[in-house]
């Protein structure tokens, strides 16, 4: 797990501090927690968030992406008050599930996940008892087949909300049009003003429009390095090339900045290949699945939802799976446990989060094909983890 004291969780109230829209109680704080990652004041900012673009994958493919590496390193240059120094890339820890439900409401809120309970892709819907081992999943994603609303459930105010309720100005974000509305977007960016841009390229001419009309903070979100890592790996031609787009969009970008406009770029999470050779399918092992009624969440990362038996006898249980598969697990502990992962839980928490978690190691996958679509077993790339690949993200500070 990357060791890096600064998180995820303060980009945002960071960025908004540098241009005096940080909510006023964090601005206020006796621990002055508003800019944690001490960004320099700007008049206006931009935050980019590239899925998926783990600090390992950004330096290992550092060479295709000029842009980028051009502010990866240390530098110095003359500026307007003498000599200035560009920082180069710092790293970031992102929240635990490394994965985007939790971390981008993790962003968005500045709340870890078990205060907001964005707890992975899927959790056992809240209030749904077991039925014969089936009961039903909540996913934190799509939000589909619940009457819950993402905004109800997850009720954790936003730092946008938190801005505009003590600024009452407005802050926008530039994405594909899909999320004006979506569930995710509710629970992770409420009152953010959504400007829907299907493509990558045309994306950076949207952020400019935004700054020219005044906006102080845009928010860009870049999906599709993720995308194709999972169905490609984050090894293969599709990902370098989304990631070789992504810098050119950078570049278009920054070209026609305003001045005194900064600009960070940073991940949610990062990424490891897989293959068939390190899947573990959960229904071909009896040992394994013994007191385990129902699970969900990720093949990286999984709650485990014990029978009565299970629970009472935790420990035991754990100690079993310990056992069995020895160091293909990152971590293994209760709910209770985890909370030194996820950060305290909420009640809404508590309700759905596994009585097991169990993260992990290396490249290893585990799965259950009652629960995991024959697509999502077998995807090449994966995340929701602890190891560094995927738990260390970059944040590349750019100034126009």
């Amino acid at each position: 797990m990357s060791n890096s004291a600064f998180h995820l969780r303060h980009v945002f109230s960071s960025a908004l501090s540098t241009v005096g829209l940080a909510p006023n109680d964090m601005a206020e704080s006796a621990a002055s927690t508003a800019n944690a990652l001490r960004m320099e004041p700007a008049e206006q900012v931009v935050v980019i968030l590239v899925d998926g673009l783990g600090l390992e994958l950004l330096d290992a493919r550092k060479g295709h992406v000029p842009t980028l590496r051009s502010f990866m390193n240390p530098s110095y240059t003359w500026g307007p008050n003498g000599m200035e120094q560009n920082a180069g890339v710092q790293e970031l820890t992102t929240c635990f599930p490394s994965t985007t439900a939790a971390a981008l409401t993790t962003l968005g809120t500045g709340a870890l996940p078990g205060q907001t309970g964005m707890l992975g892709y899927s959790v056992r819907h809240p209030g749904h008892a077991m039925h014969g081992g089936h009961a039903s999943t909540l996913n934190l994603i799509t939000w589909e087949d619940t009457p819950l609303r993402a905004e109800n459930w997850q009720d954790h105010p936003t730092l946008v909300e938190r801005s505009i309720a003590d600024h009452g100005e407005p802050l926008y974000s530039v994405g594909p049009a899909r999320f004006t509305g979506s569930g995710l977007t509710g629970a992770a960016f409420r009152a953010m003003t959504h400007v829907g841009v299907d493509r990558l390229d045309d994306r950076p001419a949207a952020v400019h429009r935004l700054l020219q009309q005044g906006a102080r903070m845009v928010y860009m979100y870049v999906g599709e390095l993720d995308h194709a890592g999972h169905a490609h790996g984050w090894q293969s031609e599709e990902w370098l090339f989304w990631l070789e787009r992504l810098d050119i969009a950078v570049a278009t970008l920054i070209r026609k900045l305003p001045s005194n406009t900064a600009v960070y770029l940073t991940a949610d999470h990062g990424m490891v290949d897989t293959d068939a050779a390190h899947r573990i399918t959960l229904t071909d092992s009896p040992v394994l699945m013994t007191d385990v009624e129902f699970l969900a969440g990720e093949p990286r990362m999984t709650h485990l939802y014990l029978s009565g038996h299970g629970r009472q006898c935790s420990q035991e249980f754990i100690d079993r799976w310990r056992e069995v598969l020895g160091e293909r697990i990152a971590w293994i502990g209760t709910a209770g446990e985890a909370q030194s992962l996820v950060g305290p839980l909420s009640t809404r928490a508590r309700e759905v989060m596994g009585d097991v978690i169990v993260a992990m190691n290396d490249s290893w996958v585990l799965v259950d094909p009652r629960v995991h679509s024959t697509q999502a077993m077998e995807l090449p790339g994966v995340h929701g983890s602890l190891t560094h690949a995927e738990t260390a993200i970059p944040l590349l500070t750019i100034r126009a």
